[in-house]
């Protein structure tokens, strides 16, 4: 608790264990006022967005790991229920809304074990994610290039739409894949070759 938030902001209030948070903040100097948004997201299990941010020009999109039961997903979410161990969630606020309004997009993605996501890009306004998973169940596209992990801690990558579309906003996902850089619509990724064997 004390966390400094902004009036108006999505959540002013700690929800338990550790929470993300979303701030933007001014270099002008002018002191408390620099502070220009600043909200807390999460359920009451932690909540580690470990600086994976990126700004759209609209709207801030994080992806977080977590081990809450009980994130506020949003209505058509792709996954609004919590799996096993650690799932990725990925949640997207507009900090021009006011409220609940700023949170636009909020969703869990994972399967029976720990998942771990370590990078997001953009394109066309969707997001990709790159990490790794142990589950033996992490969700994948029909067009993949890799559907089913290869051993113990594979990599992935996931193309997820914020449009509320339920199991359409995976847009894309595959195994064996880290996803380090996006240029023109083209991901370069890297893994170890233990997964990726």
């Amino acid at each position: 608790d004390g966390f400094p938030t902004t009036a108006g902001s999505y959540n002013t209030i700690h929800s338990g264990g550790g929470d993300a948070f979303v701030s933007i903040i001014s270099p002008d100097g002018a002191g408390l006022a620099d502070l220009a948004y600043s909200t807390l997201f999460g359920g009451t299990g932690a909540d580690q967005p470990a600086g994976q941010i990126v700004f759209d020009g609209t709207y801030i999109h994080v992806a977080s790991n977590t081990d809450s039961t009980d994130l506020p997903t949003t209505l058509g979410a792709y996954d609004s229920t919590y799996n096993l161990l650690q799932d990725v969630m990925y949640f997207v606020i507009d900090p021009a809304s006011t409220g609940s309004a700023d949170l636009v997009y909020a969703t869990y993605l994972g399967g029976d074990n720990f998942d771990l996501v370590t990078e997001i890009s953009l394109f066309n306004g969707r997001a990709i994610l790159g990490g790794s998973s142990f589950s033996t169940d992490f969700p994948s596209t029909s067009n993949a290039f890799d559907p089913a992990p290869n051993s113990s801690g594979t990599a992935f990558l996931a193309w997820m739409s914020p449009d509320g579309n339920g199991v359409a906003d995976l847009l894309y996902s595959t195994l064996s894949v880290n996803a380090r850089h996006v240029d023109g619509g083209v991901v370069y990724g890297t893994g170890n070759q233990g997964s990726l064997l």
